[in-house]
């Protein structure tokens, strides 16, 4: 039987793909009234002459209030292609925090113990993370002393690696996207053979781009809080509702950790969750993995 001849076909990169193709934009906002309202809004059409797409169509804006006992978080899930919310691609949704291994050896099945799993990690993300990030707002200058505490404190060869991994991805990524703010750190960085850790660089960019201190610990808290529970459910650890509804009743212990933490210093850098640093690092030697640590 003959064949004619195959053409290979180069796929188009892909940075960033939704599966959800309903457009609806949902914000969840603090209520200072202490009652729930909901507000739904339909985005009329810039095109004219062009219809939209069927698989693709105007999508809705949810706002719903919250009275969660916080005064700031926010969560806003954006599945609207082409809406002004942008998610940059740095590569965080390839590491699960240790869970993966975690789960592995047994020590996360249950709806339980995946909470306290992530009551730890963010406390721990309290206690390293958010002071480094704080402390590296301040400006290029404190950056290679904030690295390299950074890399000794991750002892661990997977949270290291993943550490400068993000960071890099995040440091490249954010000069792309801003380059008149940011050009200035990345070079420097860049230049300075730096281990380019995720912490102090993700505090370096947001002080590059004026962000406010408090609006920072607010992003690095929150993002450690989705990072988690986006892997439990590709896990298979929590439904998607579960996982929501997970991260709207944290809210207060958003708020506790942020007070208690939020002061810390560059000195004050402390592991609050040995055992989470111990499964977390036998992720090389699983005998399958889904995430990179």
């Amino acid at each position: 039987m003959l064949y004619g001849p195959t053409v290979k076909l180069k796929p188009p990169s892909v940075v960033w793909v939704s599966t959800d193709s309903t457009c609806q934009r949902t914000r969840y906002r603090p209520d200072p009234a202490a009652f729930t309202a909901t507000r739904n809004s339909v985005r009329s059409p810039t095109r004219v002459g062009r219809p939209w797409s069927t698989r693709c169509p105007p999508g809705p804006v949810t706002s719903t209030l919250l009275n969660a006992g916080s005064s700031f978080w926010l969560n806003r899930s954006v599945t609207s292609r082409g809406g002004d919310d942008v998610v940059l691609p740095t590569g965080g949704f390839a590491h699960s925090l240790g869970l993966e291994a975690t789960a592995q050896q047994h020590e996360v099945r249950t709806s339980a113990e995946l909470r306290r799993f992530v009551r730890d990690a963010l406390w721990q993300a309290g206690h390293f993370g958010l002071p480094l990030a704080a402390a590296a707002r301040a400006g290029a200058t404190a950056l290679p002393r904030l690295d390299a505490r950074a890399d000794a404190f991750l002892v661990s060869r997977v949270a290291n690696r993943a550490s400068r991994t993000q960071g890099r991805a995040l440091l490249d990524t954010a000069a792309r996207i801003f380059p008149a703010e940011v050009t200035e750190l990345h070079d420097f960085a860049r230049s300075a053979n730096l281990f380019l850790h995720h912490a102090p660089i993700f505090g370096a960019v947001c002080g590059s781009l004026a962000v406010e201190r408090t609006q920072l610990q607010q992003l690095w808290l929150s993002m450690t809080l989705r990072g988690v529970l986006f892997a439990a459910v590709r896990l298979g650890l929590a439904g998607t509702h579960e996982a929501q509804r997970m991260q709207h009743e944290l809210a207060p212990a958003m708020d506790e950790l942020l007070a208690a933490c939020g002061t810390l210093t560059e000195d004050d850098l402390a592991q609050t969750a040995p055992l989470l640093e111990l499964f977390g690092s036998t992720h090389d030697r699983l005998y399958s993995r889904l995430f990179q640590s």
